[in-house]
């Protein structure tokens, strides 16, 4: 349970509203409030009630309900005693109105005057308002007339703008006031002539440096004096100075500037005093200044690598950063009783800067073909310097070179490259070709690389192998520092002599003066692959093949590929080229398609035929044996008659048996032979009856 008031400010009006709440608790508990008498203004009931809280506000006008007491009562149904919070309204009031961070007012008879002169501008008179009301009105007037134009109110204080004239004299009245709370300051404001200045007026003194690049100027000011001041300088009679004085007058005063000249630096130190004399001091003023004593140089020797025209050379830049003058510098090379007339020596102008410091630079350049191991110095003159200051830097030493020759083939082209490399030190050499059967140098395009002092160039020949195969280019290369060198290469000879089929095949007759490879592939069956083998000396080779009718067959590498499943369509002739660069072999394959379907077919004929011919062969014999009774010549001749039939059918039978062998029992190379060694009768025959034949036939199958 709580209570609290709050200021609302709502349509100009104050209002105090006092909010009672109670949160948490289960049911709400009941809010009713003790209210003082109405006023002419009632107050406004607000009750809100929330799942968590319940808040009940009254709002009372500020003005007519200042001080009264207000009681919030909370009754809950399950305590047996009621709890009362209180409250009083805040009461307003403004005690007084006061002068602000005023510097010694005048008072007389209670009132306070301020006293002003005569063009004085931008003036606050700050006021504080003492009391407790949450705001306030300020309103002021000059003797019961309305402020003059120059002269505001801001927020609580008076504002004259300016500059002051004698018209802004008078008496001011100020209020503050809140609702019926008032509160009033009274003050005066009087205008004086401005104050003329008295006939002596002791001067202001300031003492400036002005510096440049070989010169300290000081300055010695004694200004607005009435009358004119006295200004001498004390310094020493080894300094080498100059003094110039000048006066000048403004609004009756004077001003006297005295100007001491001196080098930016000395010897050794010094000190120059400045005095000041004026019938308004009691005694002399003085100002003294120290001036500085010259500082040895700081010298900075720095280097670096840069190329031109294929020449690397150092680039020594020597630094020195020293008060005025400007410092000279002079370079000196030592090697050890060699020419160092090629080098190069830059010197710049002298860049000023702040404290009497001076910045020189020198610059060389220095081929370090010509003085590898050599040391040069930078030495620096100054004024004040008992002798000169030297830095000194060695030169790198340079090196041995390398170089290389190698050849390489592009890939896909009849293109071959000839690289030329070389690495060194100092000096970018010429690069240039002898090709063979040529007396004359061909000038070639390089590439380099600089890093430091080393440079690496190579030179690429291009050519086709046809050109020079077997022969040997010669690469040249030349320097300034009078170093030929030249390196020979042989290209390689290459040959393709023949070219074969790995798979199993046969030979079948010549074509175009070629012998043609036979194999055979499986019908509807993918992927099936002829593989061929170049006999060369090449590193890689390319393989293309055609059908008979000019039409493209598919090669992967150095094989014939029949993705697709093999057919009937697929079988014929295929002319393959085997090629590197310009060399090419061929060779001839044909390709034959069988199926198991026909080898079934064939196999059925075999066994069935084979039957027929076993049971006619044991019906002739049985019917031989039968007839053995009859006569014995007609008996021999009808026997001799059935071997002989029976021998003719046997050797059919038997061949035919052979053959089915063939395609069942046998490899395929064995296949084509056998089947030879038949059809020409260069094989065992059956002509006799005897079982080794048989025998021998038997363990063919």
């Amino acid at each position: 349970m709580s209570m609290k008031t709050v200021l609302v400010q709502e349509g100009g009006e104050d209002f105090q509203e006092v909010i009672c709440m109670a949160t948490g608790g289960r049911p709400h508990p009941n809010i009713t409030w003790r209210l003082p008498e109405f006023k002419s203004t009632p107050p406004l009931l607000k009750n809100d009630s929330k799942p968590d809280s319940v808040i009940s506000s009254y709002r009372f006008p500020s003005d007519p309900y200042e001080g009264e007491t207000i009681s919030c009562v909370f009754g809950y149904m399950f305590l047996p005693f009621i709890n009362t919070r209180t409250i009083t309204l805040p009461i307003y009031y403004l005690s007084s109105l006061q002068l602000k961070d005023v510097d010694d007012p005048v008072n007389s008879e209670n009132q306070t005057s301020l006293a002003f002169e005569v063009g004085d501008a931008g003036i606050t008179i700050k006021m504080d308002v003492v009391g407790n009301v949450p705001s306030y009105k300020m309103n002021c007037s000059r003797e019961g007339q309305p402020l003059p134009e120059d002269v505001d109110v801001v927020g609580s204080d008076i504002f004259i703008r300016g500059p002051v004239e004698l018209h802004l004299a008078g008496q001011y009245l100020c209020q503050a006031s809140y609702r019926r709370h008032q509160v009033s300051l009274q003050f005066t404001i009087e205008v004086n002539p401005k104050v003329i200045l008295p006939v002596t007026f002791p001067p202001n003194i300031s003492v400036n440096l002005v510096e440049n690049s070989e010169y300290i100027h000081i300055e010695c000011l004694a200004f607005n004096a009435v009358p004119t001041a006295n200004v001498s300088w004390i310094i020493s009679q080894e300094m080498n100075s100059t003094i110039q004085s000048n006066v000048t007058s403004y609004n009756g005063s004077y001003s006297v500037k005295s100007v001491l000249t001196v080098p930016s630096c000395m010897a050794r130190e010094y000190v120059a005093e400045c005095v000041v004399d004026h019938p308004a001091f009691m005694e002399k003023e003085r100002r003294q200044i120290a001036l500085p004593m010259c500082a040895p140089p700081n010298i900075t020797l720095q280097s670096s690598i840069k190329w031109d025209s294929g020449v690397a050379y150092t680039w020594l830049v020597c630094s020195v950063q020293s008060q005025t003058p400007a410092a000279a510098i002079t370079w000196a090379v030592d090697c050890h009783g060699n020419d160092s007339g090629s080098s190069e020596f830059v010197m710049s102008q002298p860049d000023f800067q702040q404290s009497h410091m001076v910045a020189a630079e020198s610059a060389a350049r220095i081929p370090i073909y010509s003085h590898s191991g050599c040391s040069v110095t930078c030495a620096v003159e100054l004024q004040g310097l008992e002798k000169p200051e030297n830095k000194t830097i060695d030169l790198p030493r340079l090196g041995p070179s390398a170089s290389r020759m190698f050849l390489g083939e592009e890939r896909h082209t009849h293109i071959w490259h000839a690289v030329c490399e070389y690495s060194g030190e100092g000096v970018k050499p010429n690069i240039s070709w002898v090709l063979p059967d040529e007396d004359t140098v061909i000038p070639a395009a390089t590439e380099s690389k600089n890093d430091g002092i080393k440079v690496e160039v190579n030179s690429t020949y291009a050519f086709e192998l046809s050109q020079y195969e077997g022969k040997y280019l010669i690469c040249l290369i030349q320097n300034k520092l009078g170093r030929d060198e030249r390196l020979a290469i042989r290209v390689p000879k290459f040959s393709i002599s023949s070219i074969e089929v790995v798979n199993k095949t046969t030979f079948d007759r010549r074509s175009h003066g070629q012998h043609v490879h036979r194999l055979a592939l499986q019908e509807n069956l993918p992927n099936q692959k002829i593989l061929l083998r170049a006999h060369g000396n090449a590193s890689s080779y390319k393989t293309t093949c055609y059908r008979e009718d000019g039409s493209a067959a598919h090669t992967v590498s150095m094989a014939l590929v029949f993705t697709k499943p093999v057919s009937e369509l697929d079988a014929g002739l295929y002319i393959c080229h085997v090629s590197y660069q310009h060399l090419t072999a061929n060779v001839l394959i044909r390709v034959d398609v069988t199926s198991e379907e026909t080898e079934h077919m064939i196999f059925i004929t075999i066994c069935f035929t084979s039957a027929a011919a076993i049971a006619l062969i044991l019906i002739i014999v049985l019917f031989v044996l039968c007839k053995s009774g009859k006569s014995h010549s007609s008996e021999k001749v009808q026997k001799c008659y059935m071997i002989s039939l029976s021998n003719k059918i046997s050797m059919a039978h038997l061949n035919q048996v052979l053959h089915f062998c063939l395609f069942v029992c046998l490899k395929k190379e064995e296949q084509e032979r056998a089947r030879v060694s038949i059809s020409s009768n260069a094989g065992p025959s059956l002509p006799r009856e005897d079982g080794a034949s048989r025998r021998g036939w038997a363990t063919l199958c």
